[in-house]
């Protein structure tokens, strides 16, 4: 994402170390002022309205789908470096993110808008967020009548792959499997858009464990990665890693 001279500087202020912190950060957001968080005009062009009111921490890009963004599921278990989100966690409360904690505005949207049929929980990380929490934002869409035309409820997590103990061991790991098993339950379809880019990823049993109870709750495992130069670009590992994927029950999704 940096210009040669871009790099330069933040290297140079990393490597010495008579710089402090505060200098490194007022350094990072210099740069980040000059970068496109938000490419296409993301934040005019999608952020939907309400009675004529702008409703925070969401995106309507198709007709049939909304991404919300739960305020406290802005943060992620990695740092990825293809990352196109990355404006959710440099500049935690700033104009830069997309980030909301009314769930009855979420409901309402939903409710109103016939045509939308699929909600993606987004981030960040969702999965980051506890139990409570994650409840606090799906529950109020799973048995109205208003939001009987939402089919399905997606929840995009890098966790499968780099925090599996968060379906196993977790202190709410089966208030999280629970939940996972009403939405199930309300006739929509849960999907989780698990994060693999390797084989590797897949060949760990505690992730094949969590990725077998998430599946018994009733909820779909689809996995999607990004082309990654020196880890994933030969056409060998995707198929085995696609292979993998439907061994253990998941669905290859892009």
């Amino acid at each position: 994402m940096l210009t040669p001279n871009e790099l330069a500087l933040i290297t140079s202020a990393m490597n010495n170390p008579s710089t402090s912190r505060v200098e490194l950060r007022s350094l990072a957001e210099s740069i980040r002022a000059n970068l496109n968080p938000h490419p296409s005009n993301q934040k005019q062009e999608n952020v939907p309205l309400l009675d004529g009111a702008e409703v925070p921490g969401m995106q309507h890009k198709y007709r049939e789908t909304v991404l919300f963004f739960p305020t406290e599921g802005q943060f992620c278990h990695s740092f990825c470096t293809y990352c196109f989100r990355w404006a959710q966690f440099t500049s935690v409360g700033s104009g830069q993110q997309f980030q909301s904690k009314d769930t009855e505005t979420l409901r309402r949207y939903i409710a109103r808008h016939k045509s939308i049929k699929d909600v993606l929980f987004t981030g960040g990380d969702p999965m980051v967020m506890s139990a409570v929490l994650l409840r606090r934002y799906i529950g109020p869409l799973l048995h109205s009548p208003e939001t009987a035309h939402l089919q399905t409820v997606r929840i995009g997590t890098k966790s499968l792959a780099y925090w599996p103990y968060r379906y196993l061991t977790d202190p709410d790991a089966k208030d999280v499997l629970k939940l996972f098993e009403e939405v199930a339950a309300s006739g929509k379809h849960l999907a989780v858009q698990a994060h693999f880019s390797h084989p590797r990823e897949l060949e760990n049993p505690v992730v094949r464990e969590a990725m077998r109870v998430i599946r018994m709750t009733g909820a779909q495992v689809r996995c999607q990665s990004p082309l990654i130069r020196h880890v994933n670009d030969d056409a060998q590992v995707w198929a085995r890693m696609w292979d993998l994927q439907t061994r253990l029950g998941a669905i290859p999704y892009y």
